[in-house]
């Protein structure tokens, strides 16, 4: 499994020969749009949608719908992208996209979620709000808190074989 990010929470999946992007937005680079051979119905990826609302960002905003997805095919890791929310921890993910900052979590939360996941193996997403100066901070305490030995910190476009 190749896993590619393109800025803030957009994530480039690439296994068992299909390409699957999850979550371009505002902050994704233009690269992001211009990539082709992406696949939606896919044989030998199974796509799990998991959850079914946004987290709250304050209680007088209304919760919007917020689907994570859970990827899994033969041979390869399991990777879970929440999208928006910590509230839904799914069994037995390998790999997980770790929205690091977002205006509905504060890093205690965060880490709680890092250790109800689980994961082997983490990345962060969701982390284009946070300054330069600061990142290390919320890293820091992923690392040091956490309890996953392997956190890869991958810059807006780096890749990692999973």
């Amino acid at each position: 499994m190749q896993i590619t990010r393109f800025g803030h929470a957009a994530v480039l999946v690439e296994a068992a020969d299909t390409r699957i992007l999850i979550d371009p937005g505002v902050f994704s680079p233009d690269d992001a749009f211009g990539l082709d051979g992406l696949e939606t119905v896919v044989v030998g990826i199974t796509i799990r949608g998991v959850g079914s609302q946004h987290a709250v960002i304050v209680p007088a905003l209304p919760r919007v719908a917020n689907v994570g997805v859970v990827l899994t095919a033969d041979g390869e890791p399991t990777l879970f992208h929440p999208g928006d929310t910590y509230e839904y921890a799914p069994d037995r993910v390998d790999v997980l996209a770790l929205p690091l900052s977002a205006p509905w979590a504060k890093v205690s939360e965060t880490v709680d979620f890092v250790q109800r996941v689980s994961p082997t193996t983490l990345f962060p997403v969701h982390d284009c709000t946070v300054a330069a100066a600061a990142y290390g901070i919320y890293w820091k305490h992923v690392l040091d808190f956490g309890g996953t030995e392997d956190s890869r910190r991958l810059g807006q476009t780096d890749s990692t074989r999973a």
